[in-house]
């Protein structure tokens, strides 16, 4: 069964963040470092020790707020939201990115991550990225108890995880590094590289459509290389641009190894070598939008 609406609640939500985190000026980023920070823990934290509480909860139309409006309620959701972020001075079309098809997997219980085919993909993407790919291959198999409880924990946590990584790249000038014709990310040390494809992802819905791919690398753990993931935008590819043959050819010259798609690919390079691979895609990319070829 498809439907048309927001596609995903969790990833508005990451949008919204981002959009106002890009804009903010210098001091409140300042005042926000003096301010004491409390974070959101999420249902699954608060129904350990309040279980009798969160049980009561799920029956209320508080845990289903978004799943029980309707169709006219979810546009003029829709229409909030975009202007919202074009007060933060994104582009109006992003609301468009917020719109698409939804798979319901009607024999899953509703009201449940695995209800929609999207977020049940992200609950097994997050499994596998937090080290817990065990949970994911047995809600697979079928459990729907305590593996389901636990994976539930899992994506909240995942969840954090990347909202702090996005944080972290916004709070302090240079993080974000604009070069001639790519944007750059340089989180190693920080950036976790199993996470670092989907933190690059929510970068790119706001920075690529400000006419240049981000590039974000990440060291790998116990090895002397780096990860690399990039993303790029429609509009972009339509002027040229192959992220894929970008990588596979800067990744080659430095004895890495690289690739994936025209919009989204990555690449792996020793650590040795980085600042030089970025100089080299920043050059690709040019001369892949000036319309000229790069490979032999």
């Amino acid at each position: 069964m498809r439907k048309v609406l927001l596609t995903s609640f969790f990833f508005v939500a990451w949008l919204l963040i981002f959009g106002g985190m890009v804009w903010a000026e210098g001091e409140e980023a300042k005042k926000a470092e003096e301010t004491p920070k409390f974070e959101y823990v999420g249902e699954a934290k608060c129904k350990v020790c309040h279980k009798d509480q969160h049980a009561s909860w799920l029956e209320t139309k508080h845990a289903k707020a978004y799943d029980v409006l309707s169709a006219e309620e979810k546009k003029k959701l829709l229409s909030a939201i975009a202007d919202h972020l074009v007060s933060k001075g994104l582009a109006g079309d992003i609301a468009f990115d917020l719109v698409g098809e939804v798979y319901t997997l009607t024999h899953e219980e509703p009201w449940t991550p695995l209800r929609s085919a999207r977020e049940f993909s992200v609950l097994l993407n997050a499994t596998g990225r937090m080290d817990k790919a065990g949970l994911g291959v047995a809600i697979c198999m079928g459990d729907r108890k305590k593996c389901l409880e636990e994976a539930n924990a899992v994506i909240q946590e995942y969840r954090r995880t990347i909202t702090k990584y996005l944080r972290w790249v916004t709070e302090k000038s240079g993080r974000l590094e604009q070069m001639e014709n790519i944007y750059v990310v340089r989180g190693d040390g920080f950036i976790d590289e199993k996470v670092l494809s989907p933190v690059c992802t929510i970068l790119s819905t706001t920075l690529t459509r400000l006419g240049k791919p981000i590039i974000a690398y990440a060291t790998i753990s116990g090895e002397a290389q780096v990860k690399v993931s990039s993303r790029g935008s429609e509009s972009l590819i339509q002027k040229g641009l192959n992220l894929g043959e970008i990588m596979q050819l800067a990744a080659e010259n430095f004895s890495g190894r690289g690739g994936g798609h025209d919009i989204a690919a990555g690449a792996q390079v020793p650590i040795k070598n980085v600042d030089s691979f970025i100089k080299l895609v920043n050059n690709l990319v040019k001369k892949q939008l000036a319309g000229e070829q790069i490979g032999g």
